[in-house]
């Protein structure tokens, strides 16, 4: 509720204009219940049809107006809540783009889809039809006011139930947030589960592990099943709870009516009135308790979020070389993950310069693609500093730094967009005959031709369900887009055919020829047999670096 409010206090006119609007509608919902009055108490007593008539119109005005002034309360509550949730979205959005990728890579990705559950939360809660219960709410003590001026008795009897079931409210709204986290965390879990078991379905089924898939899902459904009957229960109970002190508070009206009028104080039209006005002033405190619920759970994911945001963001601007050589000096570089027993490397120290091959060699998980992560820049080393012709590489500006980088990653993935989109996101200004170049140059040809929608073919989640090799050569394509300086590639003979091997082992020799620095990280032996420098990350904890050669015409060999 507290967000709410926020939301209110930033838009001071449009809150005054709002609350001009529910106390008209308030004053106005006061008709029907003045209708009835005057007709039992006028109407049926003098038979007189031009009273019924005047009466009937009057009510039937009030209602149009009530209605009319609830659409615009309701256009103005949508202009109080529009404006913070987009900028909530794109705050989320740009955070995702922007965070740390060491930050991002420490949530799991149960972690990540929950924050996106939790955005959708909030837009599905902080809503016009929120604002507009939470305005209402004080509003119910305008109706208290009109029974004062029927009766006082009646008018405490409303106003006791209706603190009993607003303080109840909020003591329920308090009990809920450690509840509704524990089914948060739950629901990752397990939603982290199913989207593994869709991700390794070939390996689930080759391997025999449906039955072990099977077991732990159901450990994690039984226990978000427990944590969310429990939730639901205490939801379910407030609300009975709730529910029920409304329906005695009609009775406990009535009872205390009936008597008054048994003594002459009251006739039967200020019964049957203070009854509706009592029932009016009780529903905006039962639609507030209503929706608590749903706050809590808004407001824990909103909480989420902003730690989400309070995460490290990269930088956006620094040094913008005029020209980049292409040579490349890590100095005592050492780098470890949160949490590891052990450093990946230490006091690594090498320089490569523009036209020669620097080969990174290593078993699998001695931290060869986390070394091209960091000459990419989207990891920083945790010692030791990276030097780009001079400069330390934490004082470029990242994106002029991403410019001058072929960087083709061990496991390509892409964007949510069109091939061509793809292919053009490092060089917009491209035109259609040095795309389609692109294309017969990484051999993609073929793969455009046999698809029917060609360059505007969508790759949709990533492209991991193409093929090995033609992920490849789209993110060799990718990368030759940039025309940069430095050329990173992992693993670039993995997963490719005796073609994409040649075509692959030609380009090299083009681009150092062309004076490109390039940092290959492999395991093929074939690949530290033609560089000019070696690193051995199977070297512990310092890697070895030694010098062989140039590269020459062993590639054939490879």
């Amino acid at each position: 509720m507290k967000e709410l409010f926020r939301f209110l206090a930033s838009r001071p006119l449009l809150l005054v204009e709002l609350l001009l609007a529910s106390l008209l509608i308030n004053l106005l919902g006061l008709a029907s219940s003045l209708y009835i009055m005057q007709v039992l108490s006028r109407y049926v007593s003098s038979g007189v049809d031009a009273t019924l008539v005047t009466l009937t119109a009057g009510v039937v005005v009030a209602v149009v107006a009530e209605w009319l002034l609830r659409q615009l309360r309701r256009h103005l509550a949508g202009g109080v809540i529009h404006r913070p949730m987009g900028r909530l979205s794109a705050g989320f959005f740009n955070s995702l783009l922007g965070v740390r990728l060491l930050d991002l890579l420490r949530l799991s990705g149960g972690e990540r889809r929950e924050l996106i559950n939790h955005l959708a939360t909030a837009q599905k809660t902080y809503t016009p039809a929120a604002v507009v219960t939470v305005l209402d709410l004080p509003f119910a003590f305008l109706f208290v006011g009109a029974l004062f001026l029927i009766n006082h008795l009646v008018a405490v009897i409303a106003a006791v139930f209706l603190l009993i079931v607003f303080l109840i409210t909020l003591v329920h709204q308090r009990r809920l947030a450690l509840p509704t986290q524990q089914v948060a965390q739950q629901a990752a879990r397990h939603g982290s589960l199913t989207a593994s078991v869709m991700t390794t379905a070939e390996s689930v089924r080759v391997f025999r592990g449906a039955e072990l898939m099977r077991r732990r899902w159901w450990e994690h459904q039984v226990a978000l099943h427990r944590d969310q009957v429990g939730l639901t229960d205490r939801q379910d109970n407030v609300q009975t709870l709730t529910q029920g002190i409304g329906t005695l508070m009609g009775v406990a009206v009535i009872a205390a009516g009936a008597k008054l009028a048994n003594m002459g104080l009251m006739d039967t039209s200020l019964l049957v009135g203070s009854n509706i006005i009592a029932s009016r002033a009780m529903s905006p405190v039962l639609r507030f308790a209503q929706i608590v619920p749903q706050l809590a759970k808004a407001r824990q994911g909103l909480e989420t979020l902003v730690r989400f945001g309070r995460l490290s963001m990269e930088k956006t601007e620094g040094v913008v070389l005029r020209e980049f050589t292409g040579r490349i000096e890590l100095q005592s570089v050492g780098f470890s993950w949160p949490g590891a027993k052990g450093s990946l490397f230490e006091s690594l120290t090498v320089v490569a310069e523009s036209g020669q091959l620097l080969a990174v060699i290593g078993s699998n998980g001695t931290g060869k693609t986390t070394l091209l992560r960091l000459l990419a820049g989207v990891l920083e080393p945790q010692r030791g500093r990276i030097l780009v012709d001079g400069y330390s590489q934490e004082q470029l500006d990242p994106d002029w730094w991403r410019q001058q980088l072929l960087y083709i990653p061990q496991e390509p993935l892409f964007m949510e967009a069109s091939l061509r989109d793809n292919l053009l996101t490092m060089r917009p200004d491209m035109d259609d005959e040095e795309l389609n170049a692109l294309v017969d140059r990484t051999g993609l040809r073929r793969f455009v031709n046999e698809n029917t929608q060609g360059l505007d073919l969508v790759l949709a989640e990533g492209g991991h369900y193409l093929s090995p090799g033609i992920r490849r050569r789209i993110a060799l394509a990718r990368a030759l887009a940039a025309d940069g300086q430095l050329v990173l590639m992992d693993e670039p003979l993995e997963g490719v055919d005796a073609e994409g091997r040649q075509m692959f082992l030609e380009l090299m020799r083009d681009l150092i020829a062309a004076g490109r620095t390039v940092v290959a990280a492999s395991h093929d032996a074939g690949m530290a047999k033609v560089a000019h420098q070696v690193i051995d990350l199977d070297s512990k904890p310092v890697p070895m670096v030694r010098t062989t050669g140039s590269l020459s015409a062993k590639e054939g060999q490879m």
